[in-house]
């Protein structure tokens, strides 16, 4: 699993260990009894071809007629998203899941895969457990006929309610996805923004409004640092068979391409929003129908090739005061880095000039920091030294005026894309840690960091 996120609810942790759809580019899912793939239009797309071929088509059926294509030079192209990018794709990620060494029967079948999948559903899939035990159950969705299985980049649960059993998991390219029990044994998961007209749509981002649980906005974009975004999306109906979405805030202007970061809704103003779009801290205060610069950080020094915002959060305490975190890449070969810290506070008149407060940590970040907060303040984990291997977490409880040092770890492979704490118990903190990217694991710590297992 190459990206893994999580959020918390009621001391609960919920890992992206969802399996979810990677849609194409195309709108239908109802081809699935075409037996002709001539008559599909779009046929070079492989997964196009998969559905034309029938529910009984096997790997090696679907690659022998794409291989066809390319022979007889129907695809050719060079493009990153083209037919022949697809098919790579595709065979790289079959070839390898549909052979079954106990039974040659089962070889090549796409079913095989999927029922070695309900197999992990329906049982504890920790592997190489430590002295902290726990079961970790594949959540869905694993019914679809399609076979298109891929990452998520964001699971939520309903802030309000927290009795709800509804579970919402955006995908990267396969949009958001809802199951109204995530408790049973086998979820039923439906995908509620069809009618965006973009079927392969990536949600990276998700946020409720703090009161209203029929209002939501989504970032509609793939969650990589090179790729921009369609937009924020909103819609007031939620709760709906199909919800209503309508983009309020385009990921481009014109020429310009934005990358959208993350979005948060205010504590307790449901009409005020805040959305990172690429170094830019916007602001609206009326749902979403108009927004306003509040910051822009600097370019980058003289001496360094980039600046890049990377994460953002409202003071737990005072959440008129905003902190942005970001990474200055001095060069790329060999790799050195620095991270920044910024804080605004939301004094009219806007734009706001940041103030750079990473003098205030307890050590000088080597890299980009992630951001989290509690009811008992607002918390930040970066790296010290040049080799990522040791990492500071640090504390403020004032504002940002000071930030005082909480602990200290020596845990040589930590990836930033989860940093949890408690809400109501900091000792227990929740990173993702591992020994390579391909290798991830969710590492936890009862001791407020110190030790992570």
């Amino acid at each position: 699993m190459r990206t893994l996120k999580n959020i918390k609810n009621n001391n609960k942790l919920y890992l992206s260990l969802i399996i979810c759809l990677s849609l194409s580019i195309f709108n239908t899912y109802s081809q699935n009894n075409t037996n002709n793939v001539d008559n599909v239009d779009g046929s070079t797309n492989v997964f196009r071809v998969q559905e034309a071929l029938g529910s009984n088509a096997t790997y090696f059926t679907v690659k022998h007629h794409m291989d066809s294509l390319v022979e007889n030079g129907f695809i050719s192209d060079t493009l990153e998203d083209g037919p022949a990018a697809k098919f790579s794709r595709w065979d790289w990620f079959w070839s390898g899941r549909t052979v079954d060494p106990f039974n040659s029967a089962n070889h090549g079948k796409f079913s095989n895969y999927l029922a070695l999948m309900h197999q992990l559903s329906l049982s504890n899939c920790t592997q190489n457990p430590t002295n902290i035990q726990y079961n970790w159950n594949l959540l869905g969705p694993i019914q679809h006929p399609e076979q298109r299985m891929g990452r998520i980049d964001v699971v939520k649960t309903l802030p309000n309610n927290p009795t709800s059993k509804m579970l919402y998991a955006g995908a990267p390219t396969g949009g958001l996805w809802r199951t109204n029990d995530y408790t049973i044994p086998n979820p039923v998961w439906e995908n509620i923004t069809d009618n965006i007209g973009l079927p392969f749509i990536g949600v990276s981002g998700l946020e409720f409004d703090p009161i209203d649980n029929n209002t939501a906005y989504i970032i509609a974009s793939y969650k990589e640092w090179t790729n921009y975004s369609i937009g924020v999306f909103k819609t007031t109906n939620l709760s709906a068979p199909q919800p209503t979405w309508t983009r309020i805030l385009a990921g481009n202007n014109n020429s310009l391409e934005f990358q959208i970061k993350k979005i948060l809704t205010h504590p307790t103003n449901a009409n005020e929003l805040y959305v990172l779009r690429d170094n830019e801290l916007l602001q609206s205060t009326d749902g979403g129908a108009t927004f306003v610069t509040l910051t822009t950080l600097p370019p980058p020094p003289s001496n360094a090739i980039n600046h890049t915002s990377f994460d953002f959060i409202l003071d737990k305490i005072d959440p008129s005061v905003i902190y942005i975190t970001s990474q200055i890449v001095i060069t790329w070969a060999p790799f050195i880095v620095e991270g920044r810290l910024w804080k605004i506070v939301l004094t009219p008149p806007y734009p706001i000039q940041p103030t750079d407060i990473t003098s205030s940590l307890s050590s000088a970040p080597t890299a980009r920091m992630r951001l989290d907060n509690s009811q008992l303040g607002t918390y930040i984990i970066y790296p010290i030294n040049a080799a990522f291997s040791t990492y500071n977490i640090d504390k403020t409880i004032n504002s940002g005026v000071s930030w005082s040092f909480m602990s200290q770890n020596n845990n040589a492979n930590v990836f930033l894309s989860i940093f949890e704490v408690s809400d109501n118990n900091e000792n227990i903190i929740y990173l993702e840690g591992g020994t390579s990217s391909r290798k991830r694991q969710i590492i936890k710590s009862l001791n407020r960091g110190v030790d992570f297992k």
